[in-house]
């Protein structure tokens, strides 16, 4: 119709007896290809077997004859084009062949190369049309006012003024560059009086949200101040069935449920009796997994199968010898939390409090794999004892708390005190535990006794004062966000938490004290 465009294919174009043709995309990434070779059957391979089979060259070279083909058919004015410019890789194109090989045509010169059609070709067509009255709207009319040979008077300010989603990014950018601790980088001071824990009804924590707040304060900023949450990535492995976390609850529920059996049965485990029994109760459990999903492939769920018994086999072996001395009184001790399942008679449907060197009492809730008794039966000294799947790399028994990282050893110390004192009267909580029956650490034990763990409660005050302040920063380590969820809304993470360096370092920005004294500034 006529005031119409009519679009085709490069190679089926030519039909609509328009009096001017355009011709796009002819730079050498796209036409006429690249031209590989089959790795499988190469051209030279196939030349040998037989003359009727394509090769690339072949391939090439009809892509051309066809170009000619709409050419010769062709009665209007042709205009051809390229990019020369790639602008998602920000990298320079070049025109085809097909299009060095016009220029000759229209030029005469049978011999000219790509650097003689380039300086025929001139400035290439851009966003910014060279004169402003040739501007189809009001965005190339601006890069045409900011990028054309006129210089512009304070364009930030005007381009700014125009468009104040860019000027509020530019204030951020600045704020952020500074050596101020401002709204920009963390520092709300308006959410601590919804986030102080000392408060009656204050929000109640965790040892995995603590650690995540001393990890990055940012990050827990964003998950639960804001209730920001990436979206979930549905996507299927075909060598993953389950996922870690996963793996983890199903070896936690069947370490219960062994002792409490064993706990029923008034005995120490044994491997010798034992294995079988254990080994069903993982079996059980991942055919409960088979029938709520499906494994990908049965050699996935081999592999898979075979880890968990295997991990299960390590914490049957490593119980037996440490049972001999040893034995668990409460499995999945809940405080602030539903029980488990029959739960313990020392359960707390009511968080615990915790007082803090400053006075505060914060309360916390938690659920504690196991509390053991050490030594004697009747001995009054307890143990708390906590499973890991995954590995032991990131726990340092010289450096239990890694600056502020780790809080969960003296947090349930703390939580254990209070809520046994009643049921074990002169008895003590002596010490806390990690251990890993996993093929990975197999059976090693990492414990701290609860002297090495007397300067938990400094941390913890160190954690209150950041919430009931406000105070978010993101991290001074990068390594503290290399797998976090996050990460898109993090930006460039190393200059970042560079900067986040030089303000703890340098004096001022009072903000920061709490965060200064977690990770040792101070």
């Amino acid at each position: 119709k006529p005031g119409c465009l009519h679009a085709a294919p490069l190679l089926g174009g030519g039909h609509s007896g328009r009096r001017h043709v355009f011709i796009l995309g002819l730079d050498d990434g796209r036409f006429p290809g690249a031209g590989l070779q089959d790795p499988l059957l190469l051209d030279s391979e196939r030349e040998a077997i037989s003359a009727d089979l394509p090769t690339a060259a072949g391939r090439m070279a009809s892509v051309m004859e066809d170009l000619a083909r709409v050419m010769a058919r062709l009665r209007a004015g042709v205009t051809m084009s390229y990019c020369c410019r790639d602008l998602a890789e920000d990298r320079d194109m070049f025109p085809s062949q097909a299009l060095l090989s016009a220029y000759r045509v229209v030029s005469g010169k049978r011999d000219a190369v790509q650097d003689d059609l380039l300086e025929e070709l001139g400035e290439p067509v851009s966003f910014a049309p060279p004169q402003a009255e040739k501007c189809l709207h009001d965005a190339e009319w601006w890069i045409n006012r900011l990028c054309g040979g006129s210089p512009v008077a304070n364009a930030e300010d005007a381009v700014f003024a125009a468009f104040p989603h860019l000027g509020r990014g530019r204030t951020a950018r600045l704020a952020r560059e500074s050596e101020e601790f401002t709204a920009y980088d963390g520092f709300v001071p308006e959410a601590g009086a919804d986030l102080d824990p000392a408060l009656p009804d204050g929000p109640v924590l965790s040892a995995s949200r603590l650690e995540t707040l001393a990890r990055c304060p940012l990050e827990y900023f964003l998950a639960h101040v804001l209730g920001i949450r990436p979206p979930e990535e549905y996507a299927l492995d075909p060598y993953r069935w389950l996922e870690a976390s996963e793996k983890g609850r199903i070896l936690h529920a069947v370490f219960r449920d062994f002792h409490r059996r064993l706990m029923e049965e008034e005995r120490a485990p044994r491997l010798e009796s034992d294995w079988e029994m254990l080994r069903g109760m993982v079996e059980e459990r991942l055919a409960r997994w088979e029938r709520l999903r499906p494994p990908p492939n049965p050699e996935t769920a081999r592999v898979e199968r075979g880890d968990l018994l295997r991990c299960a086999r390590i914490f049957l072996v490593e119980e037996e010898e440490y049972c001999r001395l040893n034995r668990p009184l409460y499995l999945e001790l809940a405080v602030g939390m539903e029980s488990v399942g029959a739960g313990n008679p020392v359960d707390s449907p009511e968080p615990a409090c915790v007082e803090l060197p400053g006075g505060k009492r914060i309360r916390v809730r938690g659920r504690m794999d196991r509390v053991d008794e050490i030594g004697e039966r009747g001995s009054g000294v307890l143990s708390v004892l906590d499973y890991k799947i995954g590995a032991a790399y990131k726990y340092d028994q010289a450096d239990p708390f890694n600056g502020g990282r780790r809080v969960q050893h003296c947090l349930y110390l703390a939580m254990a005190e209070r809520i046994l004192a009643d049921r074990h009267p002169g008895g003590r909580v002596a010490s806390f535990q990690y251990f890993f029956p996993s093929t990975r650490e197999h059976g090693e034990r990492l414990a701290w006794d609860a002297d090495s763990l007397r300067e938990g409660p400094r941390f913890l005050e160190c954690l209150y004062e950041m919430l009931a302040t406000g105070c978010f920063p993101f991290t001074d380590n990068a390594d503290d966000v290399r797998f976090s969820d996050y990460l898109p809304a993090f930006g460039d993470v190393e200059a970042t938490a560079q900067r986040c360096r030089a303000r703890l370092e340098a004096p001022g920005n009072p903000a920061l004290d709490p965060f200064r004294g977690l990770r040792g500034y101070a």
